[in-house]
């Protein structure tokens, strides 16, 4: 455990292959079993039936149909160019797998489990039908028959448009869902249970594809699952700790042992109903920058040589949202082991629209999180629930997961059999999480309550009347009946029924609760506007920009009017005005807040403006929502933007691109939520920094110096003060009248009592468009694992650029005659030509 908490901390920007080290790491701690280790489990060696051809593909599983022909060049690959466009036909054609299992090499009884099919499928066992399915997002298992020689395995996907157009045509109604852009009465998303976006989305493509999504294994029938073990922690009051667990039903005969942090182990009594153990000194369980994660390790052994261990990784916490009346309102914040959580982080996607090409990229996503110092991620309902090794790191790193299930922008069937197979789902994925510490809520869906309320559902899909009111019962039956029932009986975890949503104790409804703060972009706001929303926690909001012209060229794009890279812009806001798309809200937010990208430019082209300037305002935008809601006196408890990274190439609202290439929002968002930094209290009448300590070690005689400089970099003003901060705490400092100006720059340095440096940071006191920046040379000098930048003038939003590096800190303020030195550390196998070095300021593009 503490080897991997090493290299969470240590190492961030990790190379592949050291990822790869983690994943096999995480992989080992998850309790399932290499195939190296145990030949008879995991069945990996298909063949997929290509009927263009007549001819049989060797492939593995888990798989998807598009990257198995892509593997073997019979498509051409979907993210380049406009690609998209021409594979299509692939969500039409039904898709058969195949392969043969010696009966000899497993038990007399066992039994098929599939962890993941991708849509409908029929598996067939020595040409018998033995099981059909509908849904991806659970697991699925059959009893194999009798054979004396050896099982032939044949799953054949059908296609998902075809099954979905099917049971759409025999709904009594219309059924809403927005982003799947066919009409209505052929949008089958609505009605299958597969992921959303592989229908479109606005910031991916649409690849309805299909495939063995998940493991297939052969186990033996009397072999567990470690899902079907319930764990409790409880904490006594006298600081004692007990770890229970329920299986849920008889399990064969086994030893239990407990492992505890520090290496140590210990028999666990199991009787008829479970066991239990207690725990005198128990090591407590933080989100990160709150803490440590020490993790306690439960086994179960078989006393069976044919049956395979389990384990489960445990954190002893307390957490609870509460909710209560406050200054504000109804509050809703997150408390662990009774401390009230700011949670800072992003929304996350898949790292790659395929899931199966995912495993390394998916890691190293939340090591970015990690390394911008996030405490939660939110698991977005549009898209597929992780795997294990997601919540692994999770849990090893002190990720909070806002875990969503799998409904986004939809409303749905109200038919039993589409109630019977969400509650199948949601029983399998929430007895598989249970318990993770990690997990912080499940939500019942995304933005499905809102969208009936706000968007015009009931005229755009003529739901009326009757209609409507069933329509209405129907989204009760799953989100107010279904899912909070199985999340109540199978865990102790809290349920919040969609996001966003107000709060049903809440006195007045608009002061509770979450939300999606999406004004800013879809309504053209300023970015005070998060100062002023409604809601008690924001859980979405974000602004586009483009990603880095390398990341761009990868797919085929080289300029600005490249059809490559037009055709991926797919955010809309007709009501606004028509034709406004994504492409217009960035250029209305660059030239408020920096410069307008569409102009004569003889340095830059077309693509580097753009590139350059909506990277720049989003980094301005992403970093003022996390400090106004940091800042808020306690309102918003929660701040977490749209969107970690990408399923593939593209422009849109991401942070990381889909190649894990930092943006300067990136560089932005990792300043704003440092655990121990100072920020400026926006929105008051008097000038304001605050000092927050979110650590567990107090604060004692630590120093603050403010100085406030006009533009040309002169100090006007500056003052040193004293602060001490107990642990998670934070400390309000009024400047008084000496330090406010109209567009000077607010700058400081906060150490600590043995002089090093907690924090610096500056606060421009305009809209950098508003500023008339002077032109500025920058000299860059290499020393070590450093390059030192010197300035003659304030330049403002300096990037730097050099393939197979990364930087430790971009978009960064330099101020006259001034050395600074930024990390750095090579990111490819290649050596980096350092005269190659791009040096960028705002000035430049102003």
């Amino acid at each position: 455990m503490q080897t991997t908490k090493n290299i969470h901390t240590t190492l961030p920007f990790c190379t592949a292959q050291l990822w790869h080290c983690l994943a096999l790491i995480l992989f080992a701690m998850s309790g399932c079993t290499p195939k190296s280790q145990v030949d008879s489990v995991c069945i990996d060696d298909w063949e997929l039936y290509l009927p263009q051809t007549n001819e049989w593909l060797a492939v593995q599983v888990p798989g998807d149909v598009m990257t198995d022909l892509l593997q073997h060049g019979r498509i051409d690959d979907p993210y380049m160019e406009t690609n998209e466009r021409t594979l299509q036909w692939v969500e039409n054609e039904n898709w058969v797998y195949r392969t043969r299992v010696l009966v000899s090499d497993h038990a007399t009884e066992s039994v098929l489990r599939f962890e993941g099919l991708d849509t409908y499928a029929s598996i067939v066992v020595n040409d018998s039908l033995m099981l059909e399915t509908d849904n991806a997002h659970r697991a699925y298992e059959v009893a194999l028959p009798p054979s004396e020689d050896a099982w032939n395995i044949e799953v054949t996907l059908h296609s998902p448009v075809e099954r979905g157009q099917a049971i759409l045509d025999v709904q009594p109604r219309n059924i809403p869902v927005s982003n799947e852009m066919k009409p209505i009465g052929e949008q089958t998303s609505s009605v299958t249970r597969k992921p959303y976006y592989h229908f479109g989305w606005d910031w991916g493509p649409r690849l309805v594809s299909a495939g063995i999504s998940g493991p297939v294994t052969i186990v033996p029938a009397t072999q567990p699952q470690a899902s079907s073990n319930r764990i409790q922690t409880t904490m006594a009051a006298d600081g004692l700790a007990v770890i229970s667990f329920t299986p849920d039903s008889t399990w064969p005969t086994g030893t239990w042992t407990l492992s505890h942090p520090n290496g140590t182990q210990e028999a666990v009594s199991v009787g008829h109903n479970g066991g239990s153990c207690t725990i005198a000194s128990p090591e407590w369980w933080w989100p990160n920058g709150m803490g440590d994660q020490p993790l306690y390790r439960l086994t179960w052994t078989p006393d069976s040589p044919s049956l395979h261990s389990l384990h489960w990784n445990i954190g002893l916490r307390t957490i609870e949202w509460v909710r209560e009346p406050d200054a504000w309102g109804q509050s809703f914040a997150c408390h662990v082991n009774g401390v009230r959580v700011q949670a800072r982080g992003a929304n996350v996607i898949p790292t790659d629209f395929f899931t199966v090409r995912g495993s390394e990229s998916e890691l190293s996503r939340l090591q970015s999180a990690v390394d911008a110092n996030m405490n939660m991620v939110r698991v977005w309902g549009g898209a597929s629930y992780p795997s294990e090794q997601f919540y692994n790191f999770c849990d090893s790193a002190g990720l909070l997961v806002w875990q969503d299930f799998m409904f986004a922008c939809a409303m749905v069937p109200s038919d039993s059999a589409y109630v019977a197979n969400v509650e199948a789902e949601a029983v399998h994925q929430v007895k598989r999480l249970r318990h993770r510490p990690s997990l912080a809520l499940w939500c019942g869906n995304n933005e499905s309550q809102k969208a009936w309320e706000t968007w015009g559902w009931p005229d755009l899909f003529e739901l009326h009347g009757a209609d409507s009111i069933a329509t209405e019962e129907a989204y009760a039956a799953v989100f107010h009946q279904a899912l909070p029932s199985v999340v109540a009986s199978e865990s102790n975890a809290f349920y919040w029924p969609s996001s966003p949503s107000r709060d049903s104790l809440a006195q007045y409804a608009l002061d509770s609760g979450d939300e999606h703060a999406w004004h800013v972009w879809f309504d053209t706001l300023d970015f005070d506007f998060f100062s002023e929303h409604i809601g008690r926690f924001a859980s979405e909001y974000g602004l586009q920009s483009l990603p880095d012209a390398w990341t761009l060229s990868k797919v085929g794009v080289r300029a600005f009017e490249d059809e490559a890279l037009q055709f991926r812009q797919r955010s809309k806001m007709e009501w606004l005005e028509p034709g406004l798309d994504g492409w217009g809200m960035m250029r209305i937010y660059a030239r408020r807040y920096a410069a307008d990208p569409v102009t004569d430019d003889t340095l830059h082209t077309p693509l580097e403006r753009w590139i350059y300037l909506t990277q720049f305002t989003q980094a301005l935008g992403l970093r003022e929502a996390l400090e106004r809601h940091r800042t808020s006196d306690g309102r918003y408890a929660g701040s977490l933007y749209w969107q970690l990274s990408d399923v593939w190439p593209t422009v849109s609202w991401s942070t990381v691109d889909y190649y894990g290439r930092w943006k300067l929002a990136h560089h932005a968002v990792q300043q704003a939520n440092k655990p121990r930094c100072v920020q400026r209290a926006h929105g008051r009448t008097t000038e304001t920094l605050i000092a927050f300590n979110d650590a567990p070690e107090a604060l004692e005689s630590t120093s603050l110096q403010v100085a406030l400089l006009n533009i040309q970099g002169d100090t006007l003003h500056a003052e040193n003060f004293a602060i001490d901060l107990p642990a998670f705490s934070h400390h309000d400092l009024d400047l008084g009248a000496s330090f406010r100006t109209s567009k000077g720059i607010l700058r400081w340095t906060w150490s600590d009592g043995a002089g090093n440096v907690l924090d610096k940071g500056t606060h421009l006191h305009a809209k950098p468009a508003d500023v008339d920046w002077p032109d500025t040379t920058i000299e860059t000098v290499w020393k070590g694992d450093s390059l030192v930048l010197t300035s003659d003038h304030v330049a403002l939003g300096v990037r730097l650029q050099l393939e197979g590096v990364q930087f430790e800190e971009n978009g960064f303020m330099l101020f006259p005659n001034e050395h600074k030195a930024v990390r750095f550390r090579t990111t490819g196998s290649q050596k980096a030509v350092r005269d190659a070095l791009s040096v960028e300021h705002f000035a430049q593009y102003q």
